[in-house]
């Protein structure tokens, strides 16, 4: 028995489906780490690497869950990190 989808006037198999997502994986895989090397480079080089490593990250995240756990550990440590701030040393006084 086989599976046909139409659209389009055009005839999709099930196989055609499989070859599709696995070049489309292939294509995010690329871009993203691309865009994450980019990233990692301006650690050291002048640009935004802390706008430009969460981007590749979530362009790995459409098609990884590796991407995506890290991501949202990512996100977990920046929120708890803007909540608390440290307090000062106990030697340091702040004169209003």
């Amino acid at each position: 028995m086989s599976v046909t989808i139409r659209s389009d006037s055009r005839v999709f198999q099930p196989t055609t489906m499989i070859k599709f997502a696995w070049l489309r994986r292939a294509v995010v895989a690329v871009i993203g780490f691309t865009v994450l090397l980019i990233g990692l480079a301006m650690v050291v080089l002048p640009g935004p690497a802390v706008v430009v490593i969460p981007l590749a990250l979530a362009i790995l995240a459409t098609e990884f869950v590796w991407a995506r756990r890290l991501l949202e550990k990512a996100r977990a440590t920046v929120s708890r990190k803007g909540r608390k701030p440290k307090p000062l040393p106990e030697d340091i006084q702040v004169e209003p």
